[in-house]
């Protein structure tokens, strides 16, 4: 198995805030080698403590200033158990000589000054990636169904790959 690089950063316990404005909840900062390709995963819980507002929570290339996850989640119960929200997203990035240091953080903002949100469970894992690792996507293309009452099976997106050796693998998928 190959050897590769990796990075990774954590903010478990909740943290609240009840201003608009973006903040970071946790960032990753490492420095990638030279003209090297990067997995980056994100993932956290989210919530607001009404029903009348939204909290606000994305994931940013800092260095780059690209944003590759966002979404606003309005809870429908305040009550406990309170509604958490998944977030999640992936980001592959390339760089070319000489990147310098590169931070990945996930930000969160309340929608409404005074309103409470939270976020906890934070986490930013980076993945070098090497030759050997596939970095492939299917059909881009919107993938709807009006059947209210049915799964239906959205196929477009597909990978097929041979492995190079044998080993472990990592497919993600995001839909």
């Amino acid at each position: 198995m190959v050897a590769r690089a990796n990075a990774a950063a954590a903010q478990l316990a909740e943290v609240t805030k009840t201003t608009i404005g973006f903040t970071d909840v946790v960032a990753l900062t490492h420095t990638p080698a030279d003209n090297s390709t990067w997995l980056y995963l994100v993932s956290a819980e989210a919530r607001s403590s009404v029903t009348t507002s939204d909290v606000q929570i994305r994931a940013i290339h800092d260095t780059d200033t690209t944003v590759f996850a966002a979404a606003n989640y309005e809870s429908r119960e305040v009550t406990a158990p309170n509604d958490r929200f998944a977030f999640h997203g992936f980001y592959v990035k390339t760089y070319g000589a000489s990147p310098g240091s590169q931070t990945i953080s996930i930000e969160y903002a309340a929608e409404i000054d005074t309103v409470t949100v939270g976020v906890g469970n934070a986490r930013i894992e980076g993945f070098e990636l090497v030759a050997d690792d596939k970095n492939s996507a299917g059909s881009a293309t919107d993938n709807t169904s009006t059947d209210s009452t049915n799964w239906t099976d959205l196929t477009s997106a597909a990978l097929t790959f041979t492995p190079g050796s044998a080993g472990d693998y990592l497919i993600v998928a995001h839909g």
